[in-house]
């Protein structure tokens, strides 16, 4: 073969290598307005050691990933390390693109630059035995290695395979000599098993595929049988589960809310009217919107609602202890902050309650402000693989004033805190304690609209992949405002009530 064929096969091997994505460590991934804490932390002299430690750009994010490994030994070698340093990194697949380096240290050189330095060909002297024919021959078992992906293999009709499957067999191939370590307990094995699925789990998330990483975090939950792995592993299914992540693509949205509330008078003293009362209360809600702008912050919808009780009824004496009206209409919102919103909804209303004279029908205008917020752990989310009492505090707020074209023109504002703290954890399973308080006041002085409740609850999420969740309460209430004659002020009540939301 002559000298510039060959050359040319070498170098056509090297680059059909080089386009095939090589393994790193990501260490970090958040938004690129972050970019310079991230180039910060990845000057930290604890990355000293490591090669090719560099922040990029992959919008809309920056990303903090450290070397550029052909083998995924060579990456799992250096990861065990940098695990200790950073408990959420991850290796991944991964090309290193200079074009998209914000920031690079320890830079190693690239497969190109390596190659031509180490081999030093005469093209006019080489002879056809030499060196470079040798690795001709090699080239293919190379891509061995570099195959395993989380893409099609499509020579010679190899069925798709993930990373941690192939490593997997990769280790069961090992001979070793040392008895001791080759007697492995089927224990160790699972726990090897379910961390490669984790690790592959937050790789597909990293890349936005939240359906496979949730069957990846899935997988590593059934293999594992260490406390470390089950908790991240439990965490990042629950995030990615179907009914918690968002599967709409932007810039549309849909929500629904849902609540049910019975409620029982634990005290009630004397009173001439129907206000003392043992009901049960529901109210859904389903909304499908649009975000106008790409920060997300002002949208417009449609929307469907509910809202009724079992005991209020028609008849010459209309008893009604709760709002019944199904209804339909549109609506627009501006995000003021994360927590905090304005919004402004028309409706075609359907009163459900049917009394001679009453109107059954109307249109609803309404419209305000309103706040949520939580302070605690970073998220309400929690997981263990065993029992745990974790006594985790946290509190929220909610505040709202609504104006209500429906209500004679009222306006009505509501506040409600809580104060508690995450009393058990078991695996998918929280619950939880708190103390509440809330008040209620309107700008007409309906008395039963102005209102203060405090007393202890319990909260049970039963299982969190699906964002529903059960609170028992006790209050002690008390109408501070325009009671009238022969109600009491002050009654006591018990109630539970379940929650659920989500959003697509």
């Amino acid at each position: 073969m002559k000298p510039f064929i060959k050359m040319f096969l070498l170098l056509f091997m090297f680059i059909v290598v080089s386009i095939e994505a090589d393994y790193c460590i990501q260490v970090q991934s958040s938004p690129l307005s972050t970019k310079d804490r991230m180039i910060k932390e990845a000057k930290s002299q604890k990355y000293d050691s490591f090669n090719d430690v560099r922040v990029e750009s992959r919008e809309p994010y920056a990303v903090f990933r450290i070397g550029d490994y052909e083998d995924y030994k060579d990456a799992r070698r250096i990861f065990s390390k940098i695990r200790h340093i950073e408990s959420d990194a991850f290796i991944r697949k991964c090309d290193l693109d200079k074009d998209k380096i914000f920031y690079i240290r320890n830079e190693t050189q690239t497969l190109e630059e390596s190659f031509l330095d180490t081999q030093n060909i005469n093209y006019q002297e080489e002879k056809p035995q030499e060196k470079p024919q040798e690795k001709i021959e090699e080239e293919p078992e190379e891509e061995i290695t570099l195959g395993f992906d989380e893409k099609t293999i499509t020579d010679n009709n190899n069925s798709n395979q993930t990373l941690y499957e192939e490593s997997q067999v990769e280790d069961n191939n090992v001979t070793v000599q040392d008895d001791k370590t080759a007697t492995s307990s089927d224990e160790e094995t699972e726990d090897y098993t379910a961390f490669e699925a984790l690790t592959h789990a937050y790789g597909a998330n990293s890349e936005g595929n939240q359906t496979k990483a949730y069957h990846l975090f899935n997988e590593s939950i059934d293999k594992c049988s260490e406390a470390s792995i089950y908790n991240k592993a439990c965490v990042g299914s629950i995030l990615n589960a179907p009914l918690r992540r968002k599967n709409i693509d932007d810039p549309y949205y849909v929500t629904f809310y849902g609540s049910t509330i019975w409620y029982k008078r634990a005290y009630k003293p004397e009173s001439t009217l129907q206000t003392n009362f043992d009901d049960t209360v529901y109210q859904f809600k389903v909304q499908a919107g649009r975000y106008m702008d790409k920060k997300k912050k002002f949208s417009v919808y449609l929307f469907a609602h509910l809202d009724g009780d079992v005991n209020s009824k028609a008849g010459a004496v209309p008893v009604i202890y709760s709002d019944n009206y199904a209804g339909i209409g549109i609506g627009a919102d501006y995000r003021l902050s994360p927590h905090s919103r304005v919004f402004v909804e028309a409706s075609y209303e359907n009163n459900l309650i049917h009394d001679a004279g009453v109107t059954t029908t109307q249109f609803d205008y309404k419209g305000g402000i309103d706040y949520y917020n939580r302070w605690g752990p970073a998220s309400h989310i929690s997981c263990s693989y065993d029992p745990l009492v974790p006594l985790k505090w946290f509190s929220d707020l909610y505040a709202a004033a609504i104006f209500y074209s429906r209500y004679d023109n009222n306006i009505i504002m509501q506040s409600s805190a809580r104060l508690g703290v995450e009393l058990f954890t078991y695996k998918m399973s929280t619950v939880s304690i708190y103390m509440q308080a809330g008040i209620t006041a309107d700008s007409e002085g309906v008395y039963y609209n102005n209102i203060i409740e405090t007393g202890p609850g319990i909260e049970l999420q039963p299982y969190q992949l699906i964002p529903f969740s059960i609170r028992g309460e006790y209050r002690f209430a008390k109408f501070f405002k325009n009671v009238p004659d022969g109600e009491t002020d002050r009654f006591n009540t018990f109630l539970i009530y379940g929650i659920f939301y989500f959003e697509q």
